[in-house]
């Protein structure tokens, strides 16, 4: 910095300069995510806005997890967020990703705070399987009206925008949103993701079976990549009033080729 710089000058200067220091590190990759040794990932792109996305922290019943926090606003983690309707705090799965018509088994427990709020008419996402490239999520996990659902794409039908749904092949009720607060929810999804009629998707919530579909789950010839975190779209649906703060817990995140490795 040159000795010449007034006060006023070296304070802006020194402001930029942590914006994008801050950026940088909300961005990067972090190997070590998955609650915490990687969980048979290899690794998580952070989509973060600020420091207090996301954070290694004590649940509130004491167990070591990951902490995720999203507030009004936070769409600066990635690119297009904020002149998409959107906001995220989200950990994205990096290369390799989940091939297809390869089985696997996925895990991950989520925990909501006693005061999390109802987000309805938000689409509120705790979880999310993608395919590379432009497209719709191929399954989801979200909260709606309450209830804790999984919801399937249409296969058969191309999407462009994920702000332009089509509609969905399906949506399942797994959970209460009460049932969630206060507790841990675990989540087991074994899949084979195909453009074939072998493909076939089975979902366990806190152990028991939810669901159990087979045929086609995807709408194109692309790997699948697992998204946790806090998600939230169509912020004009909420009528011009600011979003609530949202806090959810994660712990126990991984994936393994069967049910046995995933206690590895």
């Amino acid at each position: 910095m040159s000795a010449r710089l007034g006060i006023g000058e070296a304070i802006k200067t020194l402001a930029v300069v942590g914006a994008t220091l801050l950026i940088a590190a909300c961005s990067q990759t972090a190997s070590g995510g998955a609650a915490f040794g990687g969980g048979g990932f290899s690794g998580f792109q952070r989509q973060l806005s600020a420091s207090y996305s996301y954070a290694p922290a004590t649940a509130p019943d004491g167990a070591a997890a990951e902490r995720f926090e999203l507030r009004p606003g936070d769409c600066r983690g990635t690119s297009d967020d904020c002149g998409a309707d959107r906001e995220r705090a989200e950990f994205a799965e990096t290369a390799p990703y989940s091939a297809l018509d390869t089985e696997y088994w996925y895990r991950f427990s989520v925990f909501l705070p006693e005061d999390f709020p109802e987000t309805t008419p938000l689409d509120t996402k705790l979880g999310q399987f993608h395919q590379r490239g432009p497209g719709k999520p191929a399954a989801m996990f979200l909260l709606d009206r309450g209830r804790y659902l999984l919801e399937l794409s249409n296969p058969s039908a191309r999407q462009a925008s994920p702000m332009a749904p089509l509609p969905p092949a399906l949506r399942r009720d797994l959970i209460s949103g009460s049932q969630m607060r206060g507790r841990w929810t675990q989540i087991v999804v074994n899949a084979r993701w195909s453009l074939s009629d072998e493909g076939f998707v089975r979902v366990f919530v806190n152990g028991r079976q939810a669901v159990d579909l087979r045929g086609r789950n995807v709408d194109r010839d692309a790997p699948v990549y697992f998204k946790y975190g806090i998600y939230r779209s169509f912020l004009s649906r909420y009528g011009g009033r600011e979003a609530p703060t949202l806090v959810a817990y994660y712990r126990d995140v991984g994936r393994a080729r069967t049910r046995d490795g995933l206690a590895e």
